[in-house]
Formats: C-alpha cells, structure tokens, sequence
C-alpha cells in the first residue's frame, strides 16, 4: 500500500510539472512597421477588432513613406491596414511584421516580412483571387 502511495504521489508531481498550455487569450505587444512607395496620403490606418470592440490606430508617414504601429492585442486574429484600399493582416500578441508596397495599388502590391510572412502572404493571395472574382460576373 506504501509504495502504490508514492506511486500515486510520484504521478502528481509529474503532472504538476508538465509545461502549461498556451493560453487562448495572451495580450502582448505588435509592431507592425513598413514603407510605402509612391506614397499619395500621408496617413495609414490599422484596424483591429478586440473583443473588447473596433479600435482605429492611426500612423503618419515620414517624408520617405515609412510608418510604425506599436499597439497592444488580446489575441491572435485578423486585423485590417487601410491605404487607399483595405488590406488584411493576420496578427499574434509578439509580433513583428514589416510591410512594403506601393502607394498606387496598396492592395495589390503588398509584401510581408517578418512574423507570420507566409500566412500572410496567403492571405493577401487569396483576398487579391477572391476580390477578383466578386468583381466578375461570373461570380453571380
């Protein structure tokens, strides 16, 4: 009986040191930063929906197109850069994306890099195909 004792202890210590799961809900900090060529405005918007509800960050851009976003997210999700068209971006608390494109078709000539690059870029993919196709008649 002894032993199944400190067997049974034995298990519950483990199980108390096996490492804790990642936390749906994990605030942390996003940079999101990037340059636009052939800049026409001046000023670039992210958008993200908390759960907390819609807030606008609102970005100047520098004499040579570049910008900065330093904000804070409950979550991984979809957030939305707006320049002249909307543009989807995926974001996770820790991230840090650097963006490029040009002024004259923002949405379409987005590039990623950093975090997240390549589902991002799929993203952008997709949204730019589906746009596309929305638009056509032959999506009716």
């Amino acid at each position: 009986m002894k032993s199944f004792n400190l067997f049974f202890l034995g298990l519950i210590i483990l199980a108390s040191c096996q490492k804790q799961e990642k936390l749906i809900f994990n605030e942390g900090p996003v940079i999101v930063a990037g340059k636009i060529e052939n800049a026409k405005n001046k000023i670039i918007s992210l958008t993200t929906l908390e759960l907390t509800g819609r807030v606008d960050h609102v970005a100047k851009l520098d004499s040579t197109g570049q910008f900065l976003f330093s904000v804070n997210i409950l979550s991984a999700h979809d957030n939305y850069l707006n320049y002249g068209g909307t543009s989807t971006i995926f974001l996770e608390p820790n991230d840090s994306i650097y963006l490029t494109a040009d002024g004259s078709d923002f949405k379409k000539t987005v590039k990623f890099s950093g975090d997240r690059v390549k589902f991002n870029q799929c993203l952008q993919k997709f949204f730019v195909a589906f746009g596309n196709i929305l638009e056509s008649e032959k999506f009716f």
